[in-house]
């Protein structure tokens, strides 16, 4: 008689930024990175769609930077996010 192989399937890589839950976090910082992870963007890349400095999309991840109203509007546009999504609200 042979004895039967248990297959284990692959572990599935957790979501860095949901935590395993499927939701993104509700913070800005957290839901800019996700933003612009998912579409494939580099720092200096996003900096450009958006009109604001490397540094400055650096310091918005790390919950460090302040959004303007403007800028709120801008990226909210350019990747057809709410505003409210990118606050955290929804």
């Amino acid at each position: 008689m042979s004895k039967l192989k248990t297959v284990v399937p692959p572990q599935q890589e957790a979501c860095p930024y949901c935590k395993g839950t499927g939701n993104v976090s509700p913070s800005p910082a957290v839901r800019l990175r996700a933003l612009r992870d998912n579409r494939n963007l580099s720092q200096a890349d996003f900096s450009n769609m958006v009109g604001i400095s490397r540094a400055q999309v650096a310091n918005l991840e790390s919950g460090r930077g302040n959004y303007s109203t403007d800028l709120l509007l801008r990226i909210a546009d350019r990747f057809e996010v709410s505003v409210d999504w990118l606050l955290g609200r929804q």
